[in-house]
């Protein structure tokens, strides 16, 4: 048996590199919690927009996630839904009753409430002056909007025909132009400015190609978007708790 040299010194680790050690499993501790947490909030997000996809229609069945645990605001959310979708069939039957149905549609995702005019009874080409049979058809979509709580935008939208005018030098001015006078109508009827919003987009957002003048006519609209992830702040009443 080999017997131990004398005088041999013990070899021992380096106070830095326990040190060091230490830290590594710190860090490696610190990334995992972060990497947990994250993957928390995506199911969060994930299961809310399941849920808003259920409550709108999209989906046959609602998620397993409870999701009252992870949003504190999903009752307001869900009576907003809800409310949304009696808007529709209650715009859809304003407008078969008034033989409009043809000339508005109605539409809803999980962002928001999407009405679609057709301009032939708003305006005249080339102007941006409501015409007196667009005011019933008006009436009856605002009469379903006037007490939602969310933002709405006005959207213009022409086709691509060149226009230069002394009014407006392009399609971007009449699709603008268009969308204000809807907004103005709106707000000499009572519904809320700080609201509402007018957006001109021109020529470059067809539904179709501008390839005839079927589809020309077709582009040649306004879309009245309301957003549901944006509720207004200064709108005190909510959707589902007044009588509209």
């Amino acid at each position: 048996m080999a017997k131990k040299k004398k005088g041999a010194k013990k070899v021992e680790t380096p106070a830095w590199l326990a040190t060091f050690g230490d830290m590594m499993s710190l860090l490696l501790a610190f990334f995992v919690l972060l990497f947990s947490f994250s993957s928390i909030q995506e199911s969060k997000f994930q299961a809310a927009m399941a849920s808003m996809q259920g409550a709108l229609g999209v989906l046959d069945t609602y998620p397993t996630i409870p999701i009252h645990d992870n949003f504190e605001h999903l009752p307001d959310l869900q009576r907003t839904l809800e409310g949304v979708k009696k808007k529709v069939e209650e715009i859809k039957e304003n407008m078969e009753a008034l033989k409009r149905s043809d000339e508005v549609k109605v539409s809803r995702n999980e962002e928001g409430l999407a009405i679609r005019l057709d301009s032939r009874f708003l305006f005249d080409l080339s102007s941006a002056t409501l015409r007196s049979e667009a005011f019933e058809v008006l009436d009856g979509v605002m009469g379903s909007l006037k007490d939602l709580p969310n933002e709405v935008r006005v959207e213009g939208h022409t086709d691509n025909l060149p226009i230069n005018s002394s009014a407006f030098p392009s399609n971007w001015e009449l699709s603008t132009a268009r969308a204000a006078a809807i907004i103005r109508y709106f707000e000499s009827k009572g519904m809320d400015p700080r609201r509402m919003s007018a957006v001109g987009y021109g020529e470059w957002r067809p539904v179709v190609r501008n390839d005839s003048p079927e589809n020309r006519q077709k582009n040649r609209r306004v879309e009245i978007f309301v957003d549901l992830l944006s509720p207004s702040e200064n709108s005190p009443t909510q959707i589902g708790q007044s009588g509209g």
